[in-house]
């Protein structure tokens, strides 16, 4: 039994090491042109799976793809269950159930947390640029993949009136705080509502 136990703590902390070590890919990723021993290393132990869901779940919002987060919640899902299997052997339907619905809704939010910090970042360089219409080329892309998005968003609260593009960012980021926040005070209701499931 204790045996079972130590297994299952085991495979919870290698998960949980190899989602680090996932993350800290991902965020190198982002930088352009730089590679190390050490980027070289966790390319080779994080790209097989991360490729994985690419490849299989592709998650696109506009030009951006945030398969990544999946790939992530996949992880952090098994090593909290593992993690509750060191601790206790026995499952629950509740408990399975309520680990699932907290796994989607980790992805639903990271998405958005996510979003919301481009759509800030863009604001912030937005209000700093002096000349916004002749931004870098990288800009022009990153405005290109989010123009759908946020002007799809600002006109459902300008009643179909264009705003300029700081209006509509600002908007934008409001409405989707917003939403931040109600969704994860829907979730917290519901994970207690599953959690009272007897069986």
């Amino acid at each position: 039994m204790n045996t079972l136990k130590t297994v299952f703590s085991i495979l919870a902390t290698l998960i949980l090491f190899y989602g680090f070590a996932c993350s800290i890919r991902i965020i190198f990723s982002w930088i352009p042109d730089f590679k190390n021993g050490f980027t070289n290393f966790l390319s080779k132990i994080c790209d097989p799976y991360l490729d994985f869901f690419n490849r299989h779940t592709p998650l696109y919002i506009g030009e951006f793809n945030f398969s990544c987060l999946v790939a992530l919640a996949v992880l952090s899902f098994f090593s909290i269950l593992f993690f509750n299997l060191s601790v206790s052997l026995t499952i629950t339907f509740a408990s399975v159930f309520a680990l699932i619905v907290t796994t989607i809704e980790h992805i639903g939010s990271s998405i958005l947390f996510w979003f919301i910090i481009i759509l800030i970042i863009r604001l912030v360089i937005l209000i700093f640029q002096r000349n916004s219409y002749n931004g870098s080329e990288f800009i022009k892309r990153f405005d290109y993949a989010l123009n759908p998005i946020v002007y799809r968003i600002a006109r459902t609260f300008t009643g179909g009136k264009l705003v300029s593009y700081k209006a509509t960012l600002i908007i934008s980021i409001i409405a989707l705080i917003t939403a931040y926040i109600i969704i994860q005070i829907f979730f917290i209701h519901l994970i207690r509502l599953i959690m009272l499931i007897p069986f």
